[in-house]
């Protein structure tokens, strides 16, 4: 008997506990908090001067561009200085004495924890911006903002253009509810999410090793994201919904929460379209519905709509990959950072608990029972660092950003192939007989 059957209950009772301990540690931890009533003292500098300054005139002036809404006409610019320049100087100096008294633009309460860089630059700026451009004379409406060019790419990161809007509407009309662009509410939003989201876990598999589905709901990367604001959150409900939809036969929510998905990131495309076509391959050998097969043809109809409308969106910010595998520097670069970046993807407690290691043990060992549906997960991890080595800064990209991210999308489609696997090799989840 191996070393992990016969300790199979403290195997089990170790890593839920790895997981519910970072859990609860990132949720509770101290988080950086941001002062709103900041943002209030300085919309005067923006109106007075159009001008703001920035360390590299690329992050901070989306940010900075947001918070001076209030006090800027429908889409309109604010010219960028860099802080070493003579004129950036002056401004920054006019900015620490200037204080614009107490107007309150973004709500209440005014200290909240800080919500992350592509939440800013992304989900939560651009409604912001709609919220605030609504209360304006001159607000255009919804929809022609939605389809003006000029007020997409006013926002300065040019390698967000191409994100789609469905989250931030969703936030717009939060905000329109509640009166405030304050990010309080959604953050509220986000931890009913989550609750959502463990609600989706256990419903498509009532029946998971309880250590199992403790793993899944309660990943630290959860608890991390929960105030950030980022769209990943919306992804893994989304991929989990659309399991849960057919699973029950509810077709409709098939494709409404496949189109759904489409239209949170990108990087749902390749997510969505392997979850779908494990879904199909669970109709192998019986004899499918029409309804099912129709559903899950429009869902990837979708997908693939999503790929192509995407790709139209062209960036001089990415590099493309072929001029990267064409250039020998590039390509020593990226197999000196590949060894580290698997081992900060897998090996990385803190954002895991180890969860990922583990699960791709429990993969191997339901290989026979999977068969080739056992490498989709591994695409999306051979996939990733190729998808950031398309950036600037590739090498830093691919060892310390977006790869837990796209892991932590890819939960659901796991989830999925564990569910399958465990209906025929029990023993690989380590259940006691």
């Amino acid at each position: 008997m191996s070393f992990l059957h016969k300790h199979a209950r403290a195997v089990k009772l170790v890593l839920a506990l790895l997981a519910l301990v970072h859990f609860f540690y990132f949720l509770v931890a101290p988080k950086v908090q941001t002062d709103t009533s900041l943002w209030e003292k300085q919309t005067c500098n923006f109106k007075e001067s159009l001008e703001i300054v920035d360390l590299d005139c690329r992050y901070y002036k989306t940010k900075n561009w947001i918070f001076a809404q209030p006090a800027l006409d429908y889409a309109q610019p604010l010219q960028c200085h860099q802080l070493k320049t003579e004129r950036g100087k002056e401004l920054y100096e006019r900015k620490q004495e200037n204080d614009c008294g107490a107007p309150v633009y973004w709500g209440t309460p005014q200290k909240i924890s800080d919500i992350g860089w592509d939440a800013y630059s992304i989900w939560w700026g651009r409604a912001a911006v709609l919220f605030q451009r609504s209360k304006a004379d001159d607000w255009p409406g919804l929809t022609y903002a939605l389809l003006d060019r000029r007020l997409i790419t006013t926002f300065s990161n040019s390698e967000h253009h191409h994100y789609p809007w469905l989250i931030s509407v969703v936030y717009f009309s939060v905000m329109k509810i509640v009166d405030s662009a304050n990010p309080y509410i959604l953050q509220v939003l986000h931890f009913l999410l989550w609750v959502f989201t463990v609600f989706l876990f256990w419903s498509t598999w009532r029946s998971a090793p309880r250590y199992l589905l403790l793993m899944f709901a309660f990943v630290p990367t959860a608890a991390i994201f929960m105030t950030r604001l980022y769209a990943d959150s919306w992804m893994v409900f989304w991929a989990l919904l659309i399991i849960f939809a057919f699973q029950r036969k509810k077709l409709w929510l098939v494709v409404g929460a496949s189109v759904a998905m489409a239209l949170t990131k990108q990087e749902a495309v390749m997510q969505g379209s392997l979850l779908l076509f494990a879904l199909y391959s669970s109709l192998a050998g019986s004899r499918p519905q029409k309804g099912e097969m129709l559903s899950l043809t429009i869902s990837l109809f979708a997908f693939l709509f999503s790929f192509f409308f995407y790709s139209t969106f062209k960036s001089d910010y990415y590099i493309p990959l072929s001029d990267r595998l064409a250039d020998p520097a590039s390509i020593g670069l990226f197999f000196r950072r590949i060894v580290p970046y698997y081992l900060d993807v897998l090996f990385r407690p803190a954002l895991w608990g180890l969860l990922w290691p583990w699960v791709f043990f429990l993969l191997y060992k339901s290989r026979k029972q999977l068969g080739l549906l056992i490498w989709l997960p591994v695409l999306v991890l051979l996939a990733i660092p190729f998808a950031y080595f398309s950036f600037p800064y590739g090498h830093k990209e691919v060892v310390l950003t977006g790869s837990g991210r796209a892991l932590w999308q890819l939960m659901p489609l796991v989830w999925l192939l564990l569910e399958r696997a465990s209906q025929k090799n029990k023993e690989a989840f380590l259940v006691d007989p």
